[in-house]
């Protein structure tokens, strides 16, 4: 049986989530990028970030993205990409996000719940496909 166009019994919410990937955060374009992720806040219930979240993988350009997310109450859930770890400081990029409160994934998974629903995700950097 269906009700408005869903089979009955199916959740009539929508979860909102902002995905996104190759930002590339930098300190030229710090205000740019937290008036873009000011945006968000009360629209979406999430924001995933796919990957090349830095120019080059140096932690002032993660300090960037850090500042742009730590006023959000969405949850925040990323995986690092190849441009994270151009520089070799991937570490010092994961520790600067993690402390802004974005969640890092890393070969890894995590479930939140929006609303009563669970929603899982899964991360892994790659160079390919990652």
């Amino acid at each position: 049986m269906e009700t408005n166009g869903r089979p009955q019994g199916e959740p009539t919410e929508t979860i909102r989530i902002a995905a996104a990937g190759d930002v590339h955060c930098r300190e030229s374009h710090r205000d740019e990028t937290i008036a873009a992720f000011a945006k968000l806040e009360g629209k979406v219930d999430m924001v995933l970030l796919a990957g090349d979240l830095t120019t080059c993988g140096e932690p002032a350009e993660a300090q960037v993205l850090a500042d742009a997310c730590q006023p959000l109450t969405a949850p925040v859930i990323a995986v690092l990409g190849n441009h994270d770890w151009h520089v070799g400081r991937a570490d010092e990029v994961n520790a600067i996000l993690e402390d802004a409160g974005i969640e890092m994934l890393e070969r890894s998974s995590t479930i939140h719940q929006i609303r009563g629903h669970e929603v899982g995700i899964a991360g892994a950097k790659g160079f390919v496909g990652g």
